[in-house]
């Protein structure tokens, strides 16, 4: 399957949820990139195995399990069966950590993300 042309119909395997499918002034064709920046822009409330935010954000599973071995996401909890859940929040978190990784390394990349969420300080 070319994954940089996807016709809406071939993103069902990729879709867990039957209600979430792309919509839009002209659904008949996405590019995955186009697909990844959809969701990345207004992912559906719940929480997402790694496997959908792989699937959702193009990214690979090894790929979001570094991140989440490296502190640079965060899992919200775990199914009874042992898999990692995530919040919604976290889509904010790989496209920020995606501009990132472009020119800086992990150390900096999690200083920053640091930084930006943590309070400010009261004066």
């Amino acid at each position: 399957m070319d994954r940089q042309a996807l016709a809406p119909a071939d993103l069902t395997d990729l879709d867990p949820a039957p209600a979430l499918r792309l919509v839009g002034p002209d659904p008949s064709r996405y590019t995955l990139d186009e697909a990844r920046d959809r969701f990345l822009a207004a992912p559906p409330p719940k929480l997402y195995k790694v496997g959908e935010l792989a699937a959702y954000t193009g990214l690979t599973r090894q790929t979001i399990h570094n991140y989440t071995r490296w502190s640079l996401i965060h899992e919200a909890g775990w199914t009874a069966g042992g898999h990692r859940l995530y919040p919604a929040s976290v889509f904010h978190r790989l496209r920020r950590i995606l501009q990132l990784r472009r020119d800086r390394t992990v150390p900096e990349i999690r200083a920053i993300l640091d930084r930006e969420l943590s309070p400010t300080p009261a004066a």
